[in-house]
């Protein structure tokens, strides 16, 4: 995933009542989590370390990876990654915003 300087316009209920400050919008590129999400996707993140077991976050290692907490584990969604103990949490994904051909 990359991080771009789009401005996207999201509609005010996607943000729960939180500043627009606290979200970052990421480009998904790549093919190793199709069909869960597909390249040029684009994702709202809720920017929190705040999460409860078995949700799905966003780390931030020499690049983005989308997983999922299990115990104190981040298993990643792809196979490109292995499982770690040691992970820092940018945010969880609330938003998919994907365009149709």
């Amino acid at each position: 995933m990359t991080v771009t300087s789009d401005v996207v316009s999201i509609p005010t209920k996607y943000l729960h009542n939180c500043d627009p400050s606290e979200f970052a919008v990421l480009t998904f590129s790549g093919d190793n989590l199709f069909p869960l999400y597909q390249d040029g996707d684009v994702l709202l993140i809720h920017k929190t370390k705040d999460c409860t077991c078995g949700e799905v976050v966003v780390l931030c290692e020499s690049h983005y990876v989308i997983g999922r907490i299990t115990k104190n584990f981040f298993s990643p969604l792809g196979e490109s990654f292995p499982p770690t103990a040691e992970f820092s949490i940018i945010g969880i994904p609330v938003l998919l915003l994907r365009e149709f051909e």
